[in-house]
């Protein structure tokens, strides 16, 4: 199902709220809007792609925050069944469009990656007072959401300037978009080098520098936090939803649910109250010799 709009918040200067987007469900905006439209992805993964079809597509993932500027015509669907993510549409103001020079993609749009960790978390929760502040009735709830909103471009601004970007990066941000388009496909580091255009030490090295994780991490983190959306949100068996979210065995599937949240999929299921940003735990530690999510080709076995 497709959906075509233009909308933008020109009786304010800032609008915006959570979404759930699932299923085939596309939001199309082919002369983009009028606005500047912000969006977070808190789980599952948000597709991009522009109207002009011989661009490459744009997959967003926890960690990535990404900005359209004005008129930049796009569609957008899950990628993976789900899109869990924050938006917002607002009118910048002129001393804010430094801030907003963020890393470009060939399909207008603009991209930050935010570590986990502190600022990661600082910038949700500023997102969130943002549309919180939309959402109340006070006479100054505008004055309350754009000054929020320009703190929030202030941390990822400094986020840029705590990691300045090297010039071989892409091949990070190339391995990343693949595991999330294909997570529940096997895969080796071997293959995951290739597709990025380098060995597989230097690979792992640039990736664990930008995003603090392994490859083999970062797609055990996607895997995981797929499968706590299917839990919370349906009734699939439990083997089924391991099987789903790329895990050959429902046992160790649940060992590593456990590990990661300290709740076994059943019980996380049938409990109410268990926070759902509980994998970005700071104190999360991974076991990156861990060779049950990505192994070396037989040749490259030592």
């Amino acid at each position: 199902m497709s959906r075509a709009y233009d909308i933008s918040p020109l009786a304010s200067q800032v609008c915006g709220a959570p979404y759930l987007l699932t299923g085939k469900r596309r939001a199309s905006r082919p002369h983009g809007t009028p606005d500047w439209i912000l969006v977070y992805t808190l789980r599952g993964g948000g597709l991009y792609q522009s109207t002009d079809k011989t661009l490459p597509p744009f997959v967003s993932h926890p960690g990535l925050i990404v900005l359209f500027p004005p008129g930049t015509g796009h569609t957008m669907e899950a990628d993976g069944g789900f899109f869990d993510h924050l938006w917002l549409h607002f009118l910048a103001r002129a001393h804010w469009l430094d801030m907003m020079d963020w890393q470009p993609h060939p399909i207008g749009l603009r991209v930050r990656f935010l570590p986990a960790g502190p600022i990661r978390r600082k910038i949700v929760s500023l997102f969130r007072e943002v549309i919180a502040c939309t959402m109340d009735s006070a006479s100054d709830r505008e004055h309350f959401a754009m000054n929020a909103l320009e703190k929030l471009l202030l941390w990822c601004a400094r986020v840029k300037d705590a990691a300045v970007p090297h010039q071989n990066d892409r091949p990070t941000e190339i391995c990343m978009n693949y595991l999330a388009a294909n997570a529940t496909q096997k895969m080796t580091l071997d293959s995951l080098a290739h597709i990025s255009g380098q060995s597989v030490s230097r690979l792992t090295m640039m990736f664990r520098r930008q995003t603090g994780l392994s490859p083999i991490q970062y797609l055990e983190q996607i895997r995981l936090e797929r499968a706590m959306e299917l839990l919370t949100r349906t009734t699939i068996q439990i083997a089924r939803i391991a099987e789903q979210v790329g895990f050959e065995d429902p046992f160790y599937f649940s060992q590593r649910f456990r590990k990661h949240t300290g709740y076994s999929p059943r019980e996380f299921r049938n409990k109410t109250n268990v926070p759902t940003s509980i994998l970005r735990r700071p104190n999360l530690v991974l076991n990156p010799n861990d060779s049950s999510l990505l192994h070396h080709d037989s040749s490259a076995k030592g």
